[in-house]
């Protein structure tokens, strides 16, 4: 053999060897055993028992603060207001811009004291100011918690949904309804200043969003109905239910039910799991109903790490809803609408899906989904799958004006009116207005 070929076997020789290797390599990462091991070492890290990750879940540690951002906003500059009423990209970003104002103002916060509606209108209209609309309300020492990721030190106790940072005096109040008992509170801070809330709030566009006290034609809807300049022209959307059998089979592993120990029988609506005295019902429709039973090991543990747990109940829960739910979920974002610690010390929670800053209403008036915590454990839930994907039709509504008297003429006033998509159950969702009390 002559010296160019034994050369060109040699190098041939070598390139054999990397491609073995690489593919020797490829196949150790992608052993379904190896990588069942990692999967499970990491949500061990989350509730303590072995699961496995659900296809194109969103790990990040943002999951949870994705799910109290604020579903509309608005900022008041000296060239007039900039709101996003039912632009959900448009909210996030200036939230991005302004999560940390709100966070210092609400943990640096004196105690509140009450104000008249004149005051809260007069902060709505100041510049720089910045309103802030979540879609449910939290304990606000919570909200600031979830927003540090820590002990806050906020003293402020009441739960809302509405607040607002404005320049009052030359200095930054902190405004916010009472979500209790509907009143109108003011704090003073010293951290936040008032050339940081204008430098947030500049070089935005106004595009003309008002608030119902401020237009004489919608004097019949409650005062904080953000209105939007322009009549909304949302999309259709396509729902379904996204349980096959594959999808099944990835819940049940990512809730820990397909494991030994685990038994099954069919029921009338679904297929019922039962292991270590839990139970998981999954129906035809799409419903997961969860039921833990007495046994001292908790399968969904929450830990203790504040003074009273609240922030570490949102965050749980946030985590195992968006685990769940949010692979299936399509174009719709999951928002906690719910917050509520009730006489026996349990804490219920309530998610419900928006699509673009729009909420998504369910026939049956039930949430995306329900969680209920007690004694250091997510004792139940009910979680009701549905994919939404965006059409290609449009829902005509009607302008703010006509909607507004209509409420007036149907519903009488006082009422909030807002744009929702109506969830009937079938194929199509079409959005519409509704009033809110």
């Amino acid at each position: 053999m002559s010296k160019e070929k034994k050369r060109r076997a040699r190098e041939l020789g070598k390139d054999v060897l990397i491609a073995a290797l690489v593919l020797s390599a490829v196949w150790l990462a992608c052993r379904p055993q190896l990588y069942g091991r990692q999967v499970s070492e990491w949500m061990s890290t989350v509730f303590h028992h072995t699961a496995a990750i659900v296809p194109d879940a969103d790990q990040s540690g943002d999951d949870t603060a994705r799910m109290i951002q604020p579903v509309r906003m608005a900022a008041m500059t000296e060239q007039g207001r900039y709101g996003t009423p039912y632009d959900s990209q448009g909210a996030q970003t200036l939230f991005s811009l302004s999560a940390g104002l709100l966070n210092e103002a609400l943990s640096s916060a004196g105690q509140p004291r009450q104000a008249d509606r004149e005051e809260w209108e007069a902060a709505l209209s100041a510049a720089p100011g910045l309103y802030f609309e979540f879609a449910g309300a939290l304990p606000l020492n919570t909200l600031a918690d979830l927003l540090s990721g820590g002990i806050s030190g906020s003293v402020l106790t009441h739960p809302a949904r509405r607040v607002v940072l404005a320049v009052q005096e030359e200095r930054v109040s902190l405004f916010y309804v009472n979500e209790e008992d509907g009143l109108y509170y003011r704090c003073d801070t010293d951290v936040v200043g008032a050339g940081q809330l204008s430098g947030t709030v500049s070089g935005l566009t106004p595009n003309g969003t008002l608030f119902a006290f401020e237009r004489a034609d919608c004097g019949n809807l409650a005062p904080c109905t953000m209105l939007p300049a322009q009549t909304p022209t949302p999309v259709t959307y396509l729902a379904s239910s996204p349980l096959t059998e594959e999808t099944e089979h990835t819940l049940l592993e990512l809730l820990g039910f397909r494991v030994q120990g685990t038994s099954s029988y069919e029921a009338p609506d679904g297929t019922v799991y039962l292991n270590g005295g839990d139970s998981l019902r999954i129906s035809d429709t799409g419903q997961v109903r969860f039921s833990a039973g007495s046994g001292e090991q908790a399968r969904f543990p929450v830990e203790d790490g504040d003074e009273d747990g609240l922030r570490q109940c949102v965050e749980t829960a946030g985590r195992l809803v968006r685990l769940a739910m949010s692979p299936w979920q399509g174009q719709a974002e999951l928002q906690l609408t719910l917050y509520e610690r009730q006489e026996d010390g349990a804490v219920r929670l309530e998610f419900d899906c928006y699509i673009n800053g729009t909420r998504v209403v369910r026939y049956d008036g039930s949430s995306a989904a329900s969680i209920q915590i007690q004694d250091g454990r997510i004792t139940d839930f009910v979680m009701n799958l549905r994919t939404y994907t965006a059409g290609v039709l449009y829902s005509p509504v009607l302008p703010v004006t006509q909607a507004a008297a209509a409420v007036s003429a149907l519903e009488g006033d006082g009422g909030e009116l807002v744009l929702c998509y109506q969830d009937s159950g079938g194929e199509n969702v079409t959005a519409g207005w509704i009033v809110t009390q």
